[in-house]
């Protein structure tokens, strides 16, 4: 019903904002770390939302970029993920992150996130792992959909394993992915001297090499 509001934000809570538009007020559940940085000012913002219509209850919910709430369409459709689970989960992980572990298969880090158990982490990566390679692999996954949060320093080579893995996982030959991942950590390395490499960004980076292949 509403793809998107333009406003103002108003207020927060600890599971939603006030987006004020056109002298409404809405209630916006969102991802704790968006709600964290939705700070309220006079500034218009932009929030991407999904409208959520039962019998009983009628819940609007918002995002802070089209990745975001594309990956939380794609988690709500796996069986005995709700709404509330699926926020959860992007309130502990970025979207690109979300997809890493999924398409790598990475349950245990799944595991950390409250609500989500051994079998719960196990069926997201059965279910989502074809339509997480999607998302990753498009193009629409580009800059303009990044929210700028590093993850902690990784080892070169932990974090160069960690991306072969998840190319390979979206059907990549081992050989081709070891070679774009090298690649990719070299170039990063370059534009982003002094700061943090991210998984995301390499996988990211490793699936524009080797689409020159």
């Amino acid at each position: 019903m509403f793809a998107y509001l333009n406003g103002q934000v108003t207020g927060r809570t600890e599971r939603s904002i006030w987006l004020e538009v056109g002298g409404v007020g809405y209630d916006v559940q969102m991802p704790a770390t968006s709600i964290a940085r939705l700070e309220p000012s006079e500034k218009t913002v932009t929030v991407y939302t999904h409208l959520v219509w039962k019998e009983d209850d009628i819940q609007l919910y918002g995002f802070e970029d089209v990745l975001t709430k594309e990956v939380f369409l794609a988690l709500v459709s796996v069986s005995g993920i709700g709404p509330r689970i699926a926020l959860s989960i992007l309130s502990f992980l970025e979207p690109e992150q979300a997809i890493a572990c999924i398409s790598s298969e990475d349950t245990a880090r799944l595991q950390k996130i409250p609500g989500i158990g051994k079998k719960m982490a196990a069926r997201l990566c059965v279910d989502l792992k074809d339509k997480a390679g999607k998302i990753l692999s498009r193009k629409s996954v580009c800059a303009s959909c990044e929210v700028p949060v590093y993850l902690p320093t990784l080892s070169v080579h932990r974090l160069q394993f960690d991306a072969v893995s998840a190319l390979v996982n979206l059907g990549y030959s081992e050989a081709n992915a070891s070679e774009a991942v090298k690649k990719a950590t070299e170039k990063l390395s370059d534009v982003e001297e002094g700061r943090m490499q991210r998984l995301e960004d390499v996988i990211k980076m490793a699936l524009q090499e080797l689409n020159r292949f």
